[in-house]
């Protein structure tokens, strides 16, 4: 199995979540950074306890995913948690309440353009 294929099925699966709109899962599994041991077990950073108990939710499927899409039922995936992480999410209404704690005068161009932020 190679680097290659388990990153595209990691980003695969977590592409999935966001097509389902499960954003917190997406953005966990976008900052976890995956790394494959030669012992076929994955290693991940989660960022805290609360996208922890999302993860725990998801991990049996994400398990099955990756075992049936690279074909090896020896993968499993073991995780370490950083409560003290900064929170980052990746959906638009995130990026935008960022920015515009950077930059007030982003409100503004936003209600004269009649603009609407997506999830």
């Amino acid at each position: 199995m190679s680097g290659d294929a388990f990153e595209h099925a990691w980003k695969e699966y977590s592409l999935k979540a966001k097509r389902e709109k499960n954003n917190s899962l997406f953005s966990t599994l976008s900052n976890a950074n995956p790394q494959l041991g030669s012992d076929l077990i994955i290693n991940i950073t989660i960022k805290n306890s609360i996208a922890l108990n999302e993860y725990e939710i998801q991990r049996p499927e994400l398990v099955k995913f990756l075992r049936t899409k690279l074909r090896n039922h020896s993968i499993d995936i073991k995780h370490t948690v950083l409560e003290n992480a900064k929170i980052e999410y990746n959906d638009s209404k995130s990026k935008f309440k960022k920015l515009l704690n950077e930059n007030q005068s982003l409100d503004k161009f936003r209600k004269l353009f009649n603009l609407d932020i997506d999830a």
